[in-house]
């Protein structure tokens, strides 16, 4: 044997055995089919949405920063901008943003508040996947998601879920001058200029986007307001700025994927528990009776099997995020990495280095079962239920006797 620890993220070779399903491989299928793959495609893609010449591309962000209707704005993508509004609302007073959202999508009052945090979570996924694809598209990237791409709720769920399949949607360019460039369709550029209330760090810290300064809005601004678009070249990736980190100075920057990455508690070996609030028992409760789509997974010495993702078990996940955020293990605003829902029935896995991991418990009753937790050359028996989750370091391993049931969370953390 080689004696390496088997992985908490399912290896490649289980990829490979997975199908997706039928849903999102014509999710994809549609994604791929939509993104231009050559120069003559995307000048043809520009023609169709009016994005071609400099008169084109000032009418259509301007429809977009006054919320013009008609046929500028898709009704998709409206909907996207709103939620974005409202991840920006939600960062100030919960109980307003949500008001305002049903209001400006003429929801009735039954749309539930985890319905619309869940929405909030998708479109920050979005955001973090079109700032990894900034080094190699630069602007086409956001003008490919917001214009061409396929944005319904479905299809943002399964672009989050895969990330690096949504990457691959995407060609490689050449960077060259282009007008389009100069008002270039980057989210937090739009949701400040439809709404001048908001600072632009502060849209930033609420969609969790780093890569332009405040100085790179303004020129934005500035040719909006000249209706002139011209030639240019967005630079590149913005340097860290601290105001749009968390006070603490917790989050890290990944100059590779362009974005915040949350650490936990800086240099954590083994765990470290926390407790999980009672109202979150309760969707936990509900989310543990969704165990559907079983797929084994490829681990060896372990027996593991992955559950289909679904709101409840996002809703539990973005709570147990909001409760170590307020407490101070995770950066406010930090891309998460990603999720799984496991039915672990025995054996081990190891959080990989350069990862930690958060798990959450995923039944429906406090009956405490009895995991091992070792770190290097220790080990430690613990009782675990519903009540209380964990924060795992890299390189630490869980091993399990008995079947338990839990959603694992990846964090990639970089060293400082």
């Amino acid at each position: 044997m080689s004696g390496k620890l088997p992985s908490l993220v399912p290896g490649q070779a289980s990829y490979q055995h997975d199908q997706p399903s039928r849903q999102q491989a014509a999710a994809f299928r549609k994604l791929y089919e939509k993104i231009p793959k050559t120069e003559n495609e995307w000048q043809d893609a520009r023609e169709v949405h009016r994005f071609a010449t400099p008169e084109d591309v000032y009418r259509t962000v301007l429809s977009l920063v006054q919320d013009i209707q008609g046929e500028y704005m898709p009704e998709d993508l409206r909907r996207l901008i709103y939620i974005a509004v409202c991840c920006v609302d939600h960062s100030e007073n919960e109980a307003e943003a949500y008001r305002k959202y049903r209001s400006r999508v003429h929801a009735k009052d039954d749309l539930r508040e985890f319905t619309i945090r869940n929405y909030m979570s998708l479109v920050r996924g979005l955001v973090t996947l079109l700032d990894g694809l900034y080094l190699k598209l630069r602007h086409r990237g956001f003008e490919a998601a917001l214009l061409f791409a396929p944005l319904n709720l479905g299809a943002l769920g399964y672009y989050k879920q895969a990330p690096d399949q949504f990457a691959s949607c995407f060609p490689t360019i050449e960077i060259t001058p282009e007008v389009q460039s100069s008002l270039a369709l980057y989210l937090p550029f739009i949701i400040t200029t439809r709404h001048p209330e908001y600072r632009y760090k502060k849209v930033c810290r609420a969609l969790g986007t780093n890569i332009f300064s405040e100085e790179e809005y303004l020129k934005f601004v500035s040719v909006l307001q000249s209706g002139r678009p011209m030639p240019y070249v967005l630079p590149a990736p913005n340097t860290p700025d601290p105001s749009v980190a968390s006070p603490d100075n917790k989050g890290r920057y990944d100059p590779v994927r362009d974005q915040w990455l949350p650490v936990t508690i800086p240099n954590l070996t083994g765990y470290k528990p926390f407790t999980i609030p009672e109202s979150i028992q309760q969707i936990i409760a509900r989310a543990s009776k969704q165990q559907d789509d079983p797929v084994s997974q490829d681990v060896p010495g372990a027996v593991i099997f992955r559950f289909r993702w679904s709101r409840d078990h996002q809703e539990a996940v973005d709570r147990v995020i909001d409760v170590l955020q307020h407490s101070g293990f995770l950066s406010t605003g930090a891309s998460i990495g990603m999720q799984f829902f496991y039915r672990h029935d025995s054996g081990s896995i190891v959080v990989p280095m350069g990862y930690q991991a958060i798990i959450i418990p995923a039944v429906a009753t406090t009956e405490a079962v009895t995991i091992t937790i070792s770190h290097q050359d220790t080990a430690e028996d613990i009782m675990w239920n519903v009540i209380s989750g964990l924060l795992l370091g890299q390189g630490t391993k869980l091993t399990t006797r008995r079947s338990i049931h839990y959603d694992a969370v990846m964090l990639p953390i970089l060293k400082p």
